[in-house]
């Protein structure tokens, strides 16, 4: 077969590209394309000729910590020059954060007047752009943050700073600050500007982690070592602030629950310890270490609806410590688990139905078996 296709694509044509079948992320788009695709007896390929954009967007999902959605800048293009997987991409996509601009102007300022830091603290329109180059191969992707031009005019600081972060050896720096958009939806302020420490929040993204590790492991001891009881441990660290000082507070949270009435009945215990602070420093976070308990009777059997009796309590920031106690009715379905249960007994089923169909087959072949004369006795 030879083929030479001219393929015009309307504008009125939306697509959509999955970027992970696991979590069902897709890019969407619309545009025009002027493609020429041919195909040879040989099976060789080829493609060639520019699609370009005139609306879309994408979801970014940043470390399971934020989901912002990017819309593609109309103009973006993907041009083809003959291999159909080695096309060249030229896109933009941006996202719109309504951010302070002090933050980023007091890294590199001298004193502000307070009439300044009052004007800087307004919030502003600015935009994080996603900029695809290269190939897809091995794309070249890169982050930028940008200011309408009319905002840029009013604020002149903001637009010199602007211009320093878009140089490419300030590449570090400006990432961090689209991390601060993207997740805190602010800027980052140096330390030397009285800001909190650049580092702490990979910091306290890397104590976390360990503390995740750690918790996994002291709940496989617990596991093995004690008996009769259900004991899960959790160490969680966060940085508290009081005053003009910051400190690192680090706690362990416990629940131990028990069964009864062969485990339609269970009663829980949980709470939260201290480890590494002064309790001076740990304020009226101390009341949320009394201890939280619970009752929980399963309805059915399979434990899909409950009946929980509890009795919380919580630190509120305007009403101080706040006692809750009451009855919740639960339901619970775990599709997951479903699957699995269902694909086992599919499994034992066809275990059954073979060892059936071998316990017949024997016994048909033990019948057509004909029976060896008896040796008669010797005299």
């Amino acid at each position: 077969m030879d083929l030479d296709l001219h393929v015009r694509v309307d504008d009125r044509a939306a697509f959509a590209i999955v970027l992970d079948p696991t979590t069902g992320d897709q890019a969407t788009f619309q545009g025009k394309g002027d493609l020429r695709f041919q195909y040879d007896p040989e099976g060789q390929m080829r493609l060639t000729g520019p699609f370009t954009v005139s609306e879309g967007g994408y979801t970014l999902q940043f470390y399971g910590l934020v989901k912002k959605r990017f819309d593609l800048v109309p103009g973006s293009t993907v041009t083809w020059d003959g291999d159909p997987i080695g096309a060249h991409m030229d896109i933009k996509a941006r996202y719109r954060s309504e951010s302070a601009a002090y933050p980023l102007v007091a890294n590199s300022t001298g004193e502000l007047s307070e009439a300044e830091r009052n004007r800087l603290s307004a919030r502003l329109p600015f935009e994080v752009v996603i900029n695809i180059a290269g190939g897809m191969e091995k794309p070249d992707i890169g982050f930028a943050i940008d200011l309408p031009r009319e905002y840029r005019n009013s604020y002149p600081q903001v637009n010199d700073e602007l211009d320093r972060l878009a140089d490419r050896s300030r590449e570090e720096e400006r990432n961090r600050q689209v991390f601060g958009l993207l997740v805190l939806n602010s800027f980052i302020q140096d330390e030397a500007a009285g800001g909190a420490p650049s580092s702490s929040i990979a910091s306290s993204a890397a104590r976390n982690s360990v503390n995740g590790i750690l918790s996994d492991q002291m709940n496989k001891i617990t596991g093995r070592f004690v008996k009769g009881v259900d004991i899960q441990l959790g160490v969680s660290t966060v940085d508290q602030t009081q005053g003009s000082s910051t400190y690192q507070r680090t706690s362990v949270d416990y629940k131990v629950s028990k069964s009864f009435l062969d485990k339609r009945l269970s009663f829980e215990v949980g709470g939260s310890v201290g480890v590494d602070e002064n309790e001076a420093n740990a304020s009226n976070v101390n009341s949320t270490r009394a201890a939280q308990y619970a009752i929980v009777y399963n309805l059915t059997r399979d434990g899909r609806f409950r009946l929980r009796g509890f009795y919380e309590n919580a630190y509120d920031i305007y009403d101080g410590e706040i006692m809750d106690s009451g009855i919740a009715l639960i339901h619970t379905r775990d599709f997951e688990e479903n699957e699995h249960a269902r694909e086992a007994a599919r499994e034992a089923f066809r275990k059954q139905e073979a060892e059936e169909r071998r316990k017949k087959k024997a016994a048909r072949d033990k019948k057509d078996t004909p029976a060896s004369p008896e040796t008669p006795a010797s005299p």
